[in-house]
């Protein structure tokens, strides 16, 4: 995938031109104040039903409130992610009463005891008991904490933008398949996200990108988003000034056949042509000093834009940093949910999901790492949780 970086790095650009309220593209700097109250998890990580209790304690984290407007923006990201943390609390507690009982094995007795579409535990599912949840719940929050910090906008993500879900036409265009955790979340979390994906269901993190070559992918994402900001504002303005141009058109096209037509044989009329040649010599040197004013002015206006480029570039690296925590936490908490229904040897979700767990407390390189996240390092062993 690094070979085909810059065009994936457009293509994403591109998705992320739609913000949560269908505009494209949203604002720069930050998602638009629009309001969500429609808008729901798209992802098949997010079940049917009321919120928990755990998403009440903090699901007043899940919504971010915009300058400009009391409505709020909802996350797709954080519904799910405390979701998964709920599911697996809940599969721990089963997993808890059937080792109180006694049982070797699940029984329809115990509440819980089957999974949201009815199917059994595996015969592994107390290794539940080994992950250490409430850290798991305290790191999330932090993170979320951070994420609120950095604003990254919302919009239209893929969710699991991994090699075998990107393909390269007969043309030669880049193109994104397999959209089931496409949702609304943070721009920065799809961007984190695919860099962590570079791993592989295996959690190599050696295969993930350095510094260089993720900084090299931010910065073509940047140019291709300015750019499609930048068309979409031209393309908005001609169609607001369409009208008015067209009736200064005709006007201006009526002005000049009529004096075109007129008849300089008389003095009055040919002192009026003298008069009007040389308003349009003075013309002519004020343009000419106009056209070196403009290029003085596309100069310094480059040169701003080259400094608006990298400030996004800083904001953006950050917004990155502090979601590659948060996709290993989701992803950790998907595999502990596929973990206690799928069999070992089908393939090892236990692992996987000690993998990511463990990838957001310590990363693996340092090209992964996320800001400080305070002097206390949570655990993802269970302690007392074991039993």
């Amino acid at each position: 995938m690094v070979q085909q970086a810059p065009r994936i790095a457009r293509e994403l650009a591109r998705l992320h031109t739609i913000d949560i309220t269908g505009h494209y593209p949203p604002p720069s700097g930050g998602s638009s104040p629009a309001a969500s109250s429609g808008s729901s998890s798209s992802s098949p990580c997010h079940p049917e039903g009321s919120r928990s209790r755990d998403e009440h304690v903090a699901g007043e984290k899940d919504t971010k409130e915009k300058a400009g407007g009391s409505q709020k923006v909802q996350s797709d990201l954080w519904i799910t992610t405390w979701k998964l943390l709920q599911l697996c609390k809940e599969q721990q507690e089963s997993a808890r009463k059937v080792v109180q009982s006694g049982r070797s094995v699940c029984s329809d007795d115990i509440p819980g005891s089957r999974g949201p579409d009815g199917s059994p535990l595996t015969p592994f599912f107390r290794r539940i008991l080994m992950f250490d949840l409430r850290s798991i719940e305290e790191l999330l929050r932090r993170l979320q904490t951070l994420a609120m910090e950095v604003d990254s906008p919302i919009v239209l993500c893929h969710g699991d933008l991994l090699c075998g879900n990107i393909i390269k036409t007969d043309e030669g265009d880049i193109c994104f398949i397999d959209f089931e955790y496409a949702g609304f979340m943070e721009r920065g979390f799809d961007i984190a996200n695919h860099f962590a994906e570079h791993a592989g269901i295996e959690c190599d993190y050696t295969k993930c990108p350095d510094e260089a070559h993720q900084d090299a992918f931010l910065m073509e994402y940047l140019r291709e988003a300015r750019r499609l900001r930048r068309s979409a504002t031209s393309h908005r303005q001609q169609a607001d000034n369409g009208e008015s141009a067209s009736s200064s058109f005709t006007s201006s096209s009526l002005h000049r056949t009529t004096e075109d037509d007129r008849d300089f044989s008389s003095a009055p009329d040919r002192q009026q042509g003298h008069q009007k040649r040389r308003k349009d010599e003075d013309q002519d040197t004020d343009k000419e000093q106009q056209g070196t004013s403009l290029k003085t002015s596309c100069e310094e206006r480059e040169k701003e834009d080259e400094e608006d480029l990298k400030k996004e570039f800083r904001a953006l690296k950050r917004e990155v940093q502090v979601f590659f925590s948060v996709s290993h936490v989701m992803w950790g908490l998907w595999g502990l949910v596929q973990a206690v229904h799928v069999l070992p040897r089908e393939y090892n979700f236990w692992r996987f999901a000690f993998d990511r767990l463990a990838a957001a407390i310590s990363p693996p390189i340092p090209s992964l790492a996320p800001p400080s996240l305070g002097p206390t390092a949570p655990s993802l062993s269970g302690g007392n949780d074991k039993e």
